[in-house]
């Protein structure tokens, strides 16, 4: 279908949706289930602890209660507010599922890895430079949890739990809602919430970047499969097995992981040139609704109080380190 055909298609039912709808207040409330549900999410994480603290101080002392919480709070309270909050927003048409081929995935799963690996490097440097400005390195908790943690528990959440999780949010629920607005609206969108919802400088980067992948993916084949397989897989290297080989200082798994990043990225860059670049396999359909003025898509209520919520967290752990 070309767009001359797409627009032809949509036209009457384009206007009916203007009338019915206000995109700004389809994407302030969008904001706003967003900022709740990490209010929820952190708030719920501080109740918990006081409690666990107060009445199961050993709890608290497990190397495995750092996931146990950042679980409970996740699955049991941020998933729950999001879906409450954004039910009565109406989800874009569905489309039928399209297949990967095995050498489609590889060929993602290679672009995943180098964007993640190369947007992290821009992360170190940032990260470098902020503690040379301030004379100590910054916390990443993300990171102390995986090294403290107990390594059956990190990898059930890192590379299982929190992948499939994150999709049904950012991959399923919220991009759901946005994608009659456009493919690449909601890629951006749903993408740059999913960095900024990590509140982490030391992730923002890379996890905006993999998150617009993964939401390219989704669009293209109508299902969150491929998306929750390429998180696990991701995940599971990045999370899982790169930190365990650092914390167990073995030179023969870190040597092949070295090998593994510098392969991935070759791999990713070649793959990303040849089929993005040359040959233009990206495909991007225009929405049903179209917003005007385009700062809209930041300037409402919502999404000024998600992103201030996320930078003030990122800020004050900058501060504290």
């Amino acid at each position: 279908m070309d767009n001359n055909e797409f627009y032809d298609d949509r036209s009457g039912q384009e206007e009916t949706i203007q009338t019915e709808v206000n995109p700004k207040t389809i994407l302030s409330r969008i904001g706003i289930a967003l900022s709740l549900m990490a209010a929820a999410i952190l708030l719920s994480q501080v109740i918990l602890s006081k409690l666990v603290s107060s009445f199961l101080p050993s709890f608290a002392d497990s190397n495995w209660y750092s996931w146990v919480l950042v679980a409970i709070s996740m699955y049991g309270v941020g998933l729950p507010v999001l879906y409450m909050l954004t039910k009565n927003i109406p989800d874009s048409k569905k489309k039928p599922v399209q297949k990967l081929k095995v050498s489609q995935f590889f060929i993602i799963f290679f672009i995943s890895a180098a964007a993640m690996y190369l947007t992290n490097f821009f992360s170190v440097f940032i990260n470098l430079i902020l503690s040379l400005i301030k004379g100590g390195e910054l916390i990443n908790p993300a990171m102390d949890a995986i090294f403290e943690g107990n390594p059956f528990i990190t990898f059930l959440y890192t590379a299982i739990g929190a992948p499939i999780v994150e999709e049904i949010i950012f991959r399923k629920i919220l991009l759901n809602k946005v994608r009659r607005f456009g493919d690449l609206p909601a890629i951006l969108i749903t993408g740059i919430a999913f960095g900024m919802f990590h509140m982490n400088l030391a992730q923002i980067f890379y996890a905006a970047a993999l998150g617009i992948i993964f939401a390219y993916v989704t669009i293209r084949t109508n299902t969150i499969r491929y998306s929750i397989l390429l998180h696990i897989m991701i995940n599971t290297i990045g999370a899982t097995l790169a930190p365990m080989a650092v914390k167990q200082g073995n030179l023969v798994l870190l040597m092949l992981l070295g090998t593994w990043e510098f392969a991935a990225i070759a791999a990713g860059v070649v793959f990303f040139i040849v089929f993005v670049v040359v040959k233009k396999k990206i495909t991007l359909e225009p929405g049903e609704i179209f917003i005007s003025p385009k700062s809209s898509y930041l300037l409402n209520a919502g999404t000024i109080l998600f992103l201030s919520i996320c930078l003030a967290i990122i800020v004050r752990g900058i501060l504290l380190t």
